[in-house]
């Protein structure tokens, strides 16, 4: 059995959970146009009302956020997540976790989205399982690279 713990994710912990991204969650960081992890997670921690580190066994195996649409966007929020390769020692714990993390998300907000690199199957599955809708794949503004829009609401 996995212990499961979340705590707040702070700036500090950018650096260090940088490091141990997994491959495909650093090129989805290189193709929204950010030079490497580090930044990618800064900013994603700068722009997020809140967000959580999730350890699995004491080893960092996720980090997200929830923060706000610019411009405003009526009820939605911007959802993100970064994992290491913890998630794939216990998969199971990691979707388990992530739905009940989704549930409480939208116990506060009417929807969430964010886009996913086109590229990365593995995340587009997960996101679907989870009951987002994935939309087209379009060129990023930034970089040209292909994201698709990933949606949820509230039931």
């Amino acid at each position: 059995m996995v212990r499961v713990d979340v705590i707040p994710a702070k700036p500090e912990h950018a650096r260090s959970f940088a490091a141990l991204l997994r491959p495909a969650d650093l090129a989805e960081c290189v193709a929204e146009g950010y030079a490497d992890g580090e930044t990618a997670l800064e900013d994603a921690l700068g722009g997020s009302d809140a967000s959580w580190l999730v350890l699995f066994d004491g080893k960092p195996a996720a980090m997200y956020g929830v923060g706000p649409f610019r411009p405003a966007r009526r009820g939605g929020a911007i959802v993100w997540v970064l994992t290491t390769a913890e998630v794939e020692r216990a998969p199971m714990t990691f979707f388990r976790e992530s739905k009940r993390i989704l549930a409480e998300l939208l116990e506060r907000h009417a929807w969430l989205g964010n886009l996913v690199d086109a590229n990365y199957h593995c995340a587009i599955r997960w996101l679907s399982a989870l009951g987002f809708t994935i939309g087209r794949p379009a060129p990023h503004c930034d970089t040209g690279a292909l994201f698709c829009p990933a949606t949820i609401r509230r039931a």
